[in-house]
């Protein structure tokens, strides 16, 4: 059975050299073998796409669990931490699990950024490049900017 990676060295195969003319009957078959190894890889195609967007879908209900269980966790940190605070109690042990209140480090919330002084601030400059409009100034132009390499592919669009 052909390769589509042979394809190309089929058709060459096809030429003959000391007539210089192609023998069409066997690009016709090449042609046939083709198309039917290009279906039958569309069909495979289609069906990983299937798979991966299970998959995606199977990543979502994952991600969404564990961000239940985390707001879980957290609730019920938050509800023991409060009850302890109500009590008084430092901490408490089981001989399995310690509880122990202790401070957490300082949160610092930032209400008004022009009143911070300025020692504490620090500027940051970032540089973007818009590579739509250096695609556009190249079809439109026809010249390639310094700095910049310009490449077009062909892909396939299957539906």
């Amino acid at each position: 059975m052909l390769k589509m990676y042979e394809v190309p060295a089929q058709i060459n195969a096809c030429f003959d050299h000391e007539t210089e003319s192609y023998d069409l009957d066997l690009i016709k078959k090449v042609e046939m073998e083709t198309k039917d190894k290009a279906i039958a890889y569309v069909a495979v195609i289609k069906n990983l796409a299937g798979e991966a967007a299970a998959v995606d879908a199977e990543l979502r209900r994952l991600r969404q669990r564990a961000d239940t269980i985390e707001r879980n966790k957290q609730s019920l940190t938050k509800a023991l931490l409060f009850g302890m605070q109500a009590l008084s109690v430092e901490e408490f042990s089981n001989g399995v699990h310690k509880v122990r209140r202790q401070v957490s480090p300082m949160r610092i919330d930032i209400v008004s950024e022009e009143r911070v002084p300025a020692e504490f601030k620090t500027e940051v400059v970032t540089v973007k490049i818009d590579k739509k409009a250096i695609a556009d100034a190249i079809k439109r132009d026809g010249v390639i900017p310094d700095g910049v390499e310009a490449h077009q592919d062909e892909h396939l669009r299957i539906s």
